[in-house]
């Protein structure tokens, strides 16, 4: 499952309140439980995401209505992609604090760790270090909340047009992360294997929060 609350030396709350296999019943003060992530939908076939292959401005769904979802692989090594849904506070995420735009950064090669390798850039070698959890929330605050153990998830880990961020685009392609640039992360680039090299991708022009979203992709090679 996405591995939620862990301890000690692994800690962190990997995808926290945002999917029911990771903290099943957090929301609405511990007594609701939220919607699949996408990437477990994916592991149990109720998914077949829409995958985005040329720059331009996307249309998008209320993922809990419409289970619709993009997929990003280009410029990722095979086993590693995005992920992007519309998450709205209705039916099972009623409780939710807000809502917008979701985007994962999935490595299906991550190995027997799988949640409990997190990985932020205040961590010694990272992200060239290899660590990172296989299904990653990309928080638009720019922090890496969940994988430091601060929080299960919250507003501002949206994006939308008026999150903190207003761009996932690419960061510095370098192996290891300084303090200087940490206004770089999250970013596009790719980790798998702690090899990490810009795809160029840039993901941004996000709509208001509603039910039915925008936004634009740039930097795909058609």
């Amino acid at each position: 499952d996405a591995q939620g609350p862990t301890e000690g030396q692994w800690i962190g709350f990997g995808t926290g309140h945002f999917d029911v296999m990771s903290d099943g019943h957090g929301l609405g003060g511990g007594s609701y439980p939220s919607s699949y992530s996408p990437w477990s939908k994916l592991q149990i076939g109720w998914l077949r995401p829409t995958e985005i292959t040329k720059d331009g401005k996307y249309s998008i769904e209320a993922y809990q209505d419409a289970n619709d979802v993009y997929i990003i692989k280009e410029g990722f090594p095979e086993g590693e992609f995005l992920l992007i849904e519309n998450r709205q506070p209705v039916l099972w995420d009623r409780h939710m604090w807000s809502g917008g735009i979701l985007i994962w950064h999935i490595d299906e090669h991550k190995g027997s760790l799988f949640q409990r390798d997190r990985g932020h850039p205040g961590q010694e070698g990272w992200p060239g270090n290899g660590r990172h959890n296989r299904v990653a929330l990309m928080q638009a605050d720019g922090k890496y909340d969940l994988e430091e153990g601060k929080n299960q998830g919250h507003d501002v880990d949206f994006w939308h047009a008026d999150s903190i961020l207003q761009e996932l685009g690419p960061g510095p392609a370098r192996d290891e992360a300084i303090e200087k640039e940490y206004w770089m992360y999250p970013n596009t680039d790719t980790y798998q294997d702690g090899i990490v090299t810009s795809t160029g991708i840039r993901i941004f022009g996000f709509s208001p929060s509603r039910s039915v979203m925008t936004f634009k992709v740039a930097g795909l090679s058609d």
